[in-house]
């Protein structure tokens, strides 16, 4: 692919664009205090979400979206929340409930996330290019909401989340819903995420190029088997490495 053909760039979003400020467990940790829940630790509560939410994931994928009877985000959110707390000790289905609520409202709000530094100075120059960017994320539909509040939306020509698709990366199906809608082909596409196989091998196996961008170890123990040149350490080393990209 030669460089002057890159039409389209699509970005995953948690993890790549931006996070949960500070850490989810410390987000549950303040809403339970709030509500007079003085436990579970912060370390307990975030080794307890990442089995709730893989759990509910297998589930009821897509948020839930592709289940019969759908009841929703909220409620989805709501199971996971529950069994995060139910996993480090607390059984009070009342009091949970409420927390859920809350916090299914308040991690809309720009001030419960955090832009990575190398983020604006990218799609800045991305938007300068000519690129035609988007969002391809295995979240709900409060990603929009969530961009606007800091300042990222702009920068995206669509933003598709699995809530709303009924569909999840790394399934080429994401991937192809981006082309279509924008009328791209594949080999005029590249993806960034920080996944290497939701985002890198997702994207690849639908034709189009990838960048793994390497924000956590877990990225880092994983990208063995991708090539060098496609990994990225920061999305400041992104410029160069896209003008000269190529299959």
């Amino acid at each position: 692919m030669a460089s002057q053909s890159v039409r389209l760039i699509t970005w995953d979003a948690t993890g790549t664009l931006l996070r949960v400020r500070g850490s989810v467990g410390e987000q549950y940790k303040a809403a339970g205090l709030l509500f007079g829940l003085a436990s579970p630790r912060v370390t307990s509560l975030n080794a307890a979400f990442r089995e709730a939410y893989a759990h509910q994931s297998r589930l009821k994928p897509c948020y839930g979206s592709t289940c019969a009877g759908k009841s929703g985000a909220n409620r989805w959110w709501a199971s996971v929340v529950q069994e995060t707390f139910n996993r480090c000790g607390v059984r009070d289905p009342p009091l949970i409930m409420k927390i859920a609520d809350y916090l299914y409202h308040e991690m809309k709000r720009p001030d419960r996330w955090e832009v990575f530094g190398d983020v604006h100075p990218t799609l800045s120059w991305c938007k300068t290019q000519g690129f035609r960017l988007g969002v391809l994320s295995n979240f709900d539909k409060r990603l929009n909401d969530i961009l606007s509040g800091v300042g990222l939306r702009s920068y995206f020509d669509f933003v598709l989340t699995s809530d709303e698709m009924g569909t999840q990366k790394p399934q080429p199906e994401v991937f192809h819903l981006a082309l279509k809608h924008t009328g791209v082909q594949a080999g005029q596409a590249v993806h960034i995420g920080d996944d290497p196989v939701t985002d890198y091998l997702g994207a690849t196996s639908s034709g189009m190029a990838a960048f793994l961008l390497k924000r956590n170890k877990a990225a880092e123990l994983k990208s063995i088997l991708i090539p060098p040149h496609r990994i990225l350490d920061s999305l400041d080393d992104l410029p160069p490495l896209l003008k000269a990209v190529s299959t």
